[in-house]
């Protein structure tokens, strides 16, 4: 599939560069000291020394708890999991043309590295950046109806949900009077895989390893 020079620049960026080629390629592209101890009391003063007792053990573990820390097992309910999803999905989809690109980077804690790069590559092939940002169309996507799951369950140690959620995505511009005038639009579905993670700047634990979006209707995945 062709695409414009700029998309293809953006899409190389987004996935490859280190921030400060980065903005060059988005540039380009659009016009002590330790101490001793305490000292040791003289033998006669050790019955005066306080007796220290350590009673960690017995403090209570909940086995819940620690079964949640294992990542092959589920950390939230499904319903915890729909609703993250169906507010990042929606907001993953919305967009302005003065925000996009710092937007789509700013989401990449959200994505597995496989998941940002579909993620990355739909929005190029779609044309999502040429009608956003060559266009200046602004995006809004809103989700129809809560997400449905298609199945969950442990992938090579990993606990993994897949699931799917109605979106209505619109393009619009402002016109001279303020006013949106539609420009496309329709019905889609996304598609998506979420999966437990360990790394730290997730921040509910898990991400999306597998993203796609098509015409509603489209067969199963």
């Amino acid at each position: 599939m062709k695409t414009s020079r700029w998309s293809g620049c953006l899409l190389a960026a987004l996935l490859f560069a280190s921030p400060a080629a980065l903005a060059q390629v988005v540039l380009e592209a659009l016009p002590g000291e330790e101490k001793d101890g305490p000292p040791v009391p003289p033998a006669e003063a050790y019955d005066n020394v306080p007796v220290t007792v350590d009673r960690s053990w017995m403090q209570y573990n909940d086995p819940y708890l620690q079964a949640q820390k294992v990542i092959s097992n589920p950390h939230r309910t499904a319903d915890e999991v729909g609703e993250w999803f169906k507010g990042l999905a929606a907001d993953l989809m919305t967009h302005k043309p003065t925000e996009i690109e710092n937007k789509i980077r700013g989401y990449r804690a959200s994505f597995s590295e496989k998941g940002y790069r579909e993620f990355v590559t739909y929005m190029r092939d779609a044309k999502v950046l040429d009608m956003v940002s060559l266009r200046g169309n602004e995006m809004s996507t809103i989700a129809t109806a809560d997400p449905a799951f298609t199945g969950s369950g442990p992938i090579s140690g990993v606990y993994a949900w897949n699931l799917t959620l109605p979106l209505l995505i619109s393009f619009y511009k402002l016109d001279e009077n303020g006013e949106h005038k539609p420009v496309a639009g329709g019905n889609f579905e996304a598609r998506a895989t979420i999966i437990r993670t360990t790394e730290e700047n997730a921040a509910e634990g898990m991400v999306i390893d597998s993203w796609r979006v098509v015409r509603a209707g489209v067969g199963a995945r």
